[in-house]
């Protein structure tokens, strides 16, 4: 028995998971991860994914630090993180046809949780940019259509500063991923993920009652053994009225955490180098998987995924949009009103 989910993202991109009997669980996962791209039309997918056992068509391979098999257009390894493990099969992926990237994946319970961040986000964010539309690390909030970014690495504020903007009756494009496209911020909804530490009063207000439960169960889990599990509840359903699908960029705030706050205007060329080395970062293990195929062949179109890559940010961020480097401290805070009263500098 099978059972599939279709997804579009800005019907720029579409990609179809098909679930077999008993990995119904890991399907149940990415789809929490991409419900607010479901979709029931018949475009052919961009994107398919196999969930499921399987036997690798591994043959013929170049055999990479005895862990990687890489031939023309074909990756497989079996991989782990923690408890976690799983199987990794990709075919099709330097072709210049559309429709022709498959992907089969095999995986254990803790697996199945964490695949979507892990491997999924960043097959996306392969096709994405092919198509020129870049995707990078980093929350957006919009106002009067005028988009304002806020880059980082986890646990730098990203997703509270926005949140807090939300608050004041800004609309939200995303709290992990934006998309960016010839002067726009392109809204990519990802399920906020909630813990003891992060959930604040606004947030708790609005989740449902099954949501409420879950965390709570979740955190006396953490308190009586000391395992951390995310809470994740859909931006749609907490703000419905709060959302935005696509705004002129006006402001990118890269921030990084330190001691005290610091703001600086820096040059596109240098924002740039630090989107790249941030979404490299965000990007693993799936960077790993790219450069182990390039490896083997360094003048293959998955070799040149991160020249591409600039070159779309390049086209993407326009030379109107303001940018700043942000020293942000732990003082959430003091670090959303200055940043508010820079923002409302117009």
């Amino acid at each position: 028995m099978l059972r599939e989910m279709n997804y579009t993202i800005h019907n720029i991109f579409t990609f179809k998971v098909i679930g077999k009997r008993g990995f119904f669980g890991a399907l149940k996962n990415i789809d929490v991860e991409y419900k607010n791209f479901r979709t029931n039309n018949g475009r052919k997918p961009d994107l398919t994914i196999y969930l499921g056992n399987f036997t690798p068509e591994n043959h013929d391979c170049y055999i990479v630090d005895n862990k990687y098999y890489i031939k023309e257009n074909y990756f497989y390894c079996e991989d782990s993180y923690k408890v976690a493990r799983w199987k990794f099969e990709m075919t099709g992926f330097e072709s210049s046809e559309t429709n022709s990237l498959r992907v089969r994946l095999h995986t254990n319970i803790p697996g199945g949780i964490i695949i979507p961040g892990f491997i999924i986000d960043h097959l996306i964010g392969y096709i994405m940019n092919k198509k020129s539309f870049p995707i990078i690390h980093g929350s957006c909030i919009s106002q009067n259509n005028r988009a304002y970014v806020f880059a980082a690495q986890g646990g730098s504020g990203k997703t509270t500063i926005a949140l807090n903007f939300v608050r004041r009756g800004y609309k939200l494009l995303g709290d992990n991923f934006t998309i960016l496209h010839d002067g726009y911020a392109l809204c990519f909804l990802s399920p906020l993920n909630l813990f003891y530490f992060n959930l604040l009063p606004m947030v708790k207000e609005n989740m449902n009652t099954i949501s409420k439960i879950e965390y709570y169960l979740k955190y006396l889990l953490y308190k009586t053994i000391g395992i951390k599990i995310a809470t994740k509840v859909n931006v749609k359903d907490l703000f419905p009225n709060s959302i935005q699908t696509k705004s002129k960029l006006d402001t990118i705030f890269f921030l990084i955490p330190r001691k005290n706050f610091e703001i600086e205007e820096i040059s596109k060329k240098e924002l740039i180098k630090h989107l790249i080395a941030n979404q490299k970062v965000d990007s693993i293990p799936f960077l790993k998987y790219m450069l182990e195929y390039s490896y083997v062949f360094p003048n293959s179109n998955i070799s040149k995924h991160w020249i591409q890559y600039e070159e779309n940010l390049k086209r993407a961020i326009d030379n109107k949009t303001l940018i700043f480097r942000v020293e942000v401290p732990r003082n959430a805070a003091e670090t959303f009103n200055k940043i508010l009263s820079r923002v409302e500098r117009k």
